[in-house]
């Protein structure tokens, strides 16, 4: 397939080519509110009257209403966000999704073609951040110092930031779908280097003319630590090469802006340095991941790395049973060892492997090497000595036996202490993209009822109606034979390509921290939508991977001691083994978030009655309670009634 890429329309009208008068036309100008909400019922309403009468329609007349209704659709989200600008193109989404849906399918050739939309689309995008950088490089510097430079430079590192995440997610998804060698995003990843150093250039120039203040740094480092973490969570979900190429790709990225912006000490340069050592020790972690993966295949490595978390619950258990313990029984000392050289040999593969690079064995000699020592074999401590100290008490010789039991018993408190963190710092790395979602727990009661009373917004209707639409070319390419998939596949390949030459200007917007925090989730509301969840629908809300695990953790607890415990009863379905990974994982999620929503609305219930100030407060507070309870007359009798 061929990797050439047109020139990106100009600013001043829609491009040339097939669809574009479609796309013109839709708009009709400017798109006020009035105009927009008739379109959108329109399109609803064309919508659910295709929805309805798909299976009866002839095929030649559905696929020809249904390409009316993309393209009409893609247009009005076009001129929707045309006025105030978007991040990427509305079509890219589309494109993107339907390339999944198609490689999934084994249609690789539609894919490829759909592929080619989304990378035109990419390549667009990033020459028009080009050439705004390139009007920032040839303006004199008169205009520059008269306040330009201050708005281009807030362009310009968002841009940066864009262009960025923009590639890694590229080579995220290609790196899921198993295309990281196709032409076409090589075209795209290499054309984000050139134009990112174009605008970096351009940003130099900006921070010469007009160097930020204060604030405007430590807002920049913040979301460069973002991004950085963003990027840490995201290496465990792709190919250990990839995540590596990306962590370098992010440590320059923050090494250029520390020699560029904070040359100098100071608190946003410390910031920025310990964020590069972090990118740096995951780095080293990918690297050697994917020299284990090619050394010994990736399902031995996933076998081995599951073994070596049984091998760590195993010792915690030996440790605890030693702490209970006055002397240490012979056979507890040679599973203990054994299980230390488990470790050892685990250790020192690793080592060999990543060249016992610095990096790696700081953060593995103490947490790791330490606690594998067998210390009790290598002090000759085992039931004999404990024995003969019990025996010998008198004697000098028993005294030196008790203070080395002393030390031993200390010793393995540090190793259950260091064991632990080990087991724990591989389930966060495993779960890291869960553990990293942010919902807002205690919202202001402002806050709850600005959600409570917001209504739809166009957009959000825009993308429900995009939804529904993707729902219904789905539903019927998977009841379609071979040709009629051929045909669906055709046309929807051409209705994209002719929405994606629709004019939409690109703007790189930052986030403020309170318009971040109008868009979280309530938790409340949260765990409510999970606690409903369907097996349907758990796969597209937590991903497949998360699917197999929560899966496979909740038969472990099923099939364990574990689910007798207090606080998890309940949570695994008893027959977990019988029923598919779906199944398992929805009434797992939703029995976990029944027992987590009742414990967050106990602690609501906590922290208002702490956000009473005084006594005075608190009696009003109860006695108000009690007259609301007991404002039926009946009841206010037994109650009453009975004190008298």
């Amino acid at each position: 397939m061929t990797t050439s890429f047109p020139q990106p329309p100009s600013a001043s009208g829609p491009s040339d080519g097939p669809g574009a008068s479609s796309t013109a036309s839709s708009s009709g100008g400017s798109l006020d509110e009035g105009g927009l909400e008739a379109q959108l019922g329109a399109l609803e309403r064309r919508l659910n009257e295709i929805g309805g009468e798909a299976e009866t329609l002839d095929l030649t007349e559905r696929n020809a209403q249904l390409a009316r209704l993309e393209r009409d659709l893609c247009a009005l989200h076009c001129e929707y966000v045309r006025s105030a600008g978007t991040r990427e193109h509305p079509v890219l989404g589309v494109a993107l999704g339907w390339e999944e849906r198609l490689r999934r399918a084994g249609a690789a050739e539609a894919a490829d073609e759909v592929e080619h939309v989304g990378a035109e689309i990419l390549i667009h995008g990033l020459r028009e951040r080009e050439r705004g950088a390139i009007d920032i490089l040839e303006l004199p510097e008169v205009e520059l110092a008269a306040g330009a430079a201050a708005d281009g430079r807030k362009r310009l590192f968002h841009g940066l930031l864009a262009v960025e995440e923009m590639r890694q997610r590229v080579e995220g998804r290609a790196t899921a779908l198993g295309i990281s060698n196709h032409a076409d995003l090589r075209a795209v990843c290499e054309e984000a280097s050139r134009v990112q150093r174009v605008m970096r250039e351009a940003f130099k120039r900006t921070l010469q003319a007009a160097p930020p203040d204060a604030s405007v740094r430590r807002a920049w480092a913040g979301r460069l630590v973002d991004l950085a973490d963003e990027t840490i969570i995201g290496a465990g979900e792709r190919d250990p090469r990839i995540a590596a190429r990306q962590l370098s790709e992010t440590g320059r990225a923050l090494e250029w802006h520390m020699d560029a912006v904070e040359p100098r000490s100071g608190e946003q340069r410390r910031r920025l340095k310990r964020r590069v050592r972090r990118v740096d020790a995951e780095r080293v972690e990918q690297h050697l991941e994917a020299r284990l993966q090619k050394k010994f295949g990736k399902r031995n490595v996933e076998l081995w790395d599951r073994a070596v978390l049984f091998g760590l619950a195993a010792v915690m258990v030996v440790l605890v049973v030693d702490l209970m313990l006055e002397r240490t029984p012979a056979w507890l000392l040679v599973v203990d060892t054994a299980i230390c050289g488990f470790f050892l040999v685990d250790f020192f593969v690793k080592a060999g492997l990543v060249g016992f690079h610095p990096t790696w064995l700081k953060r593995h000699v103490v947490t790791d090497f330490i606690p594998a020592l067998p210390f009790g074999l290598l002090l000759g401590l085992g039931s004999e000595a404990g024995a003969a100290a019990g025996a010998t008490q008198e004697t000098g010789r028993a005294a030196r036996l008790l203070r080395l039991v002393r030390a031993v018993k200390i010793i393995r408190v540090f190793r259950a202490i260091s064991f632990l963190v080990r087991g724990l710092d591989r389930l966060v790395r495993q779960n890291a993209r869960l553990l990293e979602g942010e919902v807002l727990l205690y919202p202001t009661p402002v806050e709850r009822a600005m959600r409570r009373n917001t209504s739809v917004s166009p957009d959000a209707r825009l993308w429900r109606l995009r939804g529904t639409l993707d729902t219904l070319f789905e539903h019927l390419y998977e009841r379609a034979g071979e040709e009629e998939r051929h045909r669906l596949e055709k046309l929807r390949v051409s209705a994209l390509r002719d929405a994606s030459r629709a004019v939409v200007p690109i703007t790189d917007k930052g986030t403020e921290a309170s318009l971040r925090r109008e868009t979280l989730p309530l938790a409340d509301g949260w765990l409510d939508r999970l606690s409903v969840v369907g097996s349907e629908e758990v796969e597209g809300r937590v991903g497949g991977d998360a699917v197999l695990r929560i899966a496979r953790g909740a038969r472990l607890i099923a099939r364990s001691p574990l689910r007798l415990l207090p606080l998890i009863r309940g949570w695994a379905p008893a027959d977990a083994a019988e029923l598919p990974d779906r199944r398992v994982a929805s009434r797992t999620i939703r029995a976990v978030s029944r027992s987590l929503g009742r414990a967050h609305k106990r602690v609501l219930w906590w922290a208002d009655l702490r956000g009473t100030l005084t006594p005075g407060e608190l009696v009003g507070r109860v006695g108000a309670t009690l007259v609301a309870r007991t404002a039926r007359p009946a009841v206010r009798l037994l109650m009453f009634g009975g004190l008298v």
